[in-house]
């Protein structure tokens, strides 16, 4: 099994796609895990043509993006940019997608409520990506968020 060092593009939000290029390859490693978020040179109003083309140029340059995450609200498969969130990334041949988090205050809410609630969320994830030949994955983070309370 060949490893790879992949970066989260959280920290090089200002930076093109040529930036992003010029960066992994001065600093050794081998892709990105692009951030598809407001303010991102791919976001959720330019995902649809953005996507393909960032991964492009990427892979054109010896680089490999196995991986998007989408916004911190990217919880459930009908909101509204998340069927073309897939389909793009589907065709960019970008097969994992991290969701955002889903938040828990355990003064507030039922814990029981929130992983029946997660679950449908799961469910409806797990038809759309198998539509799209996607991966999603859910990132435990935080004593706020599902996932790293039970």
């Amino acid at each position: 099994m060949t490893q790879e060092l992949i970066v989260f593009q959280k920290m090089l939000k200002d930076k093109s796609a040529a930036q992003l290029i010029n960066y992994a390859n001065q600093h050794g490693f081998d892709g990105y895990d692009l951030a598809v978020r407001p303010g991102y040179i791919v976001n959720p109003d330019n995902v649809d043509s953005a996507l393909a083309d960032v991964v492009g140029q990427m892979r054109r340059h010896g680089l490999t993006v196995p991986m998007v995450t989408g916004h911190l609200d990217l919880l459930w498969p009908d909101q509204p940019y998340a069927k073309t969130l897939l389909a793009a990334m589907d065709q960019a041949d970008v097969r994992l997608l991290k969701l955002g988090y889903f938040r828990f205050d355990p003064h507030e809410q039922d814990y029981w409520q929130m992983v029946d609630r997660v679950r449908q969320a799961f469910a409806g994830w797990q038809e759309l990506a198998a539509r799209y030949n996607v991966k999603v994955c859910y990132h435990t983070h935080g004593d706020r968020c599902m996932g790293l309370n039970a």
